[in-house]
Parts: structure tokens; sequence; C-alpha cells
């Protein structure tokens, strides 16, 4: 009888027994980026600057850049006329510092924010 009275509490017991639901996770209303300028990189023709969007990378030196229609990779005249293109884009500035690194190079980095097409519609 106690078996019989086990097995019944189990199978009721599981019957008012559910998961929880997935929620889905909240879409990020902004998205952010890191533009890295290297003061040693500098050209006579112009600066070339890397970006950040948070992709993975695949290697320690892969660096990605701006790059044109034509996948051409983009080159600017400073650091100013770079971030007044990404302002152009719907990019905002947040913060700005310097780091060197193992070789005692200076790189200047930029957080920029923007947007996400969600949280404009």
């Amino acid at each position: 009888m106690k078996t019989l009275f086990t097995i019944l509490t189990l199978f009721l017991s599981l019957s008012f027994a559910h998961a929880q639901e997935n929620e889905e996770k909240p879409k990020a209303k902004e998205e952010y980026c890191m533009v890295i300028f290297d003061p040693s990189q500098f050209r006579s023709s112009g600066i070339s600057i890397s970006v950040d969007f948070g992709q993975k990378s695949s290697g320690l030196f892969d660096r990605k850049f701006l790059r044109d229609e034509n996948d051409k990779k983009m080159e600017f005249d400073s650091i100013i006329d770079a971030l007044n293109y990404l302002a152009s884009l719907g990019w905002e500035f947040v913060n700005a510092y310097a780091a060197k690194d193992n070789i005692d190079n200076t790189r200047h980095h930029y957080i920029l924010k923007r947007k996400t097409a969600e949280a404009i519609l």
C-alpha cells in the first residue's frame, strides 16, 4: 500500500511540475566599439585605425581596419578625422585612454557607442 501511495504521489507531483519558461534575453539598446590608434603606424599618406566591434579574433596580429565599399583599407588625415567619420555613422564618444604595449609603444584607445537598430524602432 505504501508503494502504491508513493507512486501515486510521485505522478501527481510530476503532473504539477513544469519547467521554467525560457525567457528571451533582452535586446541590447546600445552597441560599443573600440577604436585603436597606434602612432608608430603613422604614414605620410594618412593613418589607419583598427576597430574592435567585439568580433572574434583569429590571432594575435589580426586587426580589423575600417574599409570602404571597395574593401580597401580606409586612411584618415588624423584620429579626429576618423572619429568624425564614425560620428557621421551614429557613433558617440564615451571614453579614451592610452596604454603602452610590451615594446613601449603607446596606443590610444577610444570607446564609442551607438544605439542599435532595435532601440531606434
